[in-house]
């Protein structure tokens, strides 16, 4: 089950418009456009509340977009963001790490912690999942952490986007709230691979991933 597709992409977005409704959405990101700030941005964002998850769709062409600490004490960070790479390419920095992650990529980022996003002026677009930070720290404890960069073609990371499809295309509010108990499941068995040291496993047994999905659909 893929991922619903948008209708529109983007859009001509007023720079500044576009800061402000991504601070009400996020916290307090800067934003580095490509052009002058008078100017208007190729841009997307939208918000949606499913099964009680706030998931946000971010596009935008800017050369980059950061999170220093002053902004934190502005605005201390109550999320992870958990980002699929979907169009575009995006280069996260944020403590020791540093990675770029192409379509189908995911990254968990840590709103509590300065983080660098760089797009060099291409169009990137995102869905972002909002977490919020002192739930997960109970769910998983030091297990998640931000600069967690997660490849496309990990099984695990498969059967997440399969679980955020399910979540998406779902009209049922019970189910929903279900679908996202199976992603949170999901989630932490990748955190716990990840805390064992068995990471990035793209030729593992998918058959068991597709037992594992088959289960959740059914339960």
């Amino acid at each position: 089950m893929a991922l619903p597709e948008l209708t529109i992409h983007h859009e001509l977005y007023p720079v500044d418009a576009f800061c402000t409704d991504l601070q009400s959405v996020c916290g307090f990101f800067n934003v580095e456009p490509v052009l002058p700030k008078n100017s208007a941005m190729k841009a997307h964002l939208s918000v949606e509340k499913v099964g009680g998850l706030d998931l946000a769709r971010i596009g935008l062409d800017a050369n980059q977009v950061h999170r220093s600490k002053v902004d934190i004490r502005q605005d201390p960070g109550e999320h992870f963001f958990l980002i699929l790479q979907q169009e575009g390419r995006a280069h996260l920095s944020q403590g020791d790490v540093s990675v770029w992650a192409n379509p189908g990529d995911m990254l968990v980022v840590d709103a509590a912690q300065p983080s660098t996003f760089r797009y060099e002026g291409q169009y990137s677009f995102q869905l972002s999942v909002h977490l919020p930070r002192d739930e997960m720290l109970k769910r998983f404890g030091k297990r998640i952490y931000g600069g967690l960069d997660i490849t496309g073609d990990d099984p695990l990371a498969l059967a997440m986007k399969a679980v955020l499809a399910k979540l998406l295309n779902s009209k049922d509010t019970s189910a929903q709230l279900h679908t996202v108990e199976a992603f949170h499941s999901v989630f932490g068995a990748l955190l716990t691979e990840r805390a064992l040291g068995n990471g990035r496993k793209p030729n593992a047994d998918r058959q068991l991933v597709s037992r594992a999905l088959s289960l959740i659909a059914e339960h």
